[in-house]
């Protein structure tokens, strides 16, 4: 923004990373309490994945420490390391995912049973698989970009972009069935 410091502190990113770490929190307090509410907002929702939850809360605490200002050296490889480590899980995930093939490695020790519609819970969806793919790839971008060449940041932008768009038409999309069945 003009006359903004370049470096300084993004509230609003700050903010939005730890609401994406305390929703990733409620929900593995849900499954360790045995609290469906705190990882699923309606008893008739498939809940958060224990898996999910803790993406969720890597990537908002990481995305939180990089908000408060810029990144030291050490905190800038740390969030390489951590967006890079989360990303390739999450792919590994997103491909086992789409085969079908469930790990018993993703509910983290917890106890998951049943389902819900059909949809057998405790298992990250392909969306959400990819969607924290293409957000470790927009961290990465923008960490990986120096002053003098910005294509990265313009790159985890848009890449960011890929990510809320879709998140938005979901939230919209569960709202209305939700309005729908209590009509």
């Amino acid at each position: 923004m003009p006359g903004e410091k370049a470096g300084a502190a993004d509230p609003f990113a700050q903010a939005c990373a730890l609401l994406a770490a305390a929703l990733g929190l409620a929900a593995l307090l849900g499954w360790v309490l045995s609290l469906p509410l705190l990882s699923s907002t309606d008893a008739r929702w498939i809940p958060m994945a224990p898996s999910s939850a803790t993406l969720f809360m890597l990537f908002g605490g990481v995305l939180f420490l990089c908000a408060r200002a810029p990144p030291g050296r050490a905190m800038r490889r740390a969030a390489i390391g951590i967006a890079a480590g989360g990303g390739l899980i999450a792919l590994l995930l997103l491909i086992l995912s789409l085969q079908g093939v469930r790990l018993k490695a993703e509910h983290l020790g917890f106890s998951v049973q049943g389902s819900v519609n059909g949809a057998e819970i405790g298992h990250i969806s392909p969306v959400t698989a990819l969607g924290f793919v293409l957000t470790a790839a927009s961290l990465l971008a923008t960490l990986l970009t120096s002053r003098a060449r910005s294509m990265g940041a313009i790159v985890g932008f848009w890449l960011a972009c890929a990510v809320i768009a879709p998140g938005v038409f979901f939230v919209l999309a569960y709202r209305g069935c939700a309005l729908r069945t209590t009509l």
